[in-house]
């Protein structure tokens, strides 16, 4: 039913059992970004802190990424109401570009600010890159 009719899933979803609420709001709100990934950006921003936030909000950035690299990177470090998912989802995001558009995956790690003690962003692009070129990685 998810995956036919998201919206209505969404707006029933406290009569479902709980411990499937995670997975049904991911796939629906998935299936509304397939179309709509700013409503579906939208409804994600509006969502109560927690589980079923950060995993919507990643598989929201899954496919909105198949779409417009740049419009998902704008709103993942933008969003104000996604402050606390920020990093988590901007890893996620570079990991997934990464792949497909190094350059894009590196210029946007490069801009981000650098936390002491920390591996920087541009760290976790290069080793994604590693595993499937080398040389591209150096």
């Amino acid at each position: 039913m998810g995956r036919q009719k998201p919206r209505e899933v969404l707006e029933a979803i406290d009569a479902l059992p709980e411990h499937v609420h995670v997975q049904t709001t991911r796939v629906a709100l998935s299936r509304i970004a397939e179309n709509y990934p700013k409503k579906a950006a939208a409804l994600v921003a509006e969502m109560e802190t927690g589980a079923t936030r950060k995993y919507s909000a990643s598989s929201l950035v899954g496919v909105w990424l198949s779409q417009d690299q740049k419009a998902t990177i704008d709103w993942t470090l933008n969003e104000p109401a996604i402050q606390g998912l920020r990093h988590f989802l901007l890893e996620n995001t570079l990991y997934r570009i990464a792949h497909v558009n190094t350059r894009l995956a590196m210029d946007t790690a490069l801009e981000q600010p650098f936390t002491e003690g920390e591996m920087g962003l541009e760290g976790e692009v290069v080793g994604v890159v590693a595993v499937s070129d080398l040389d591209t990685a150096i």
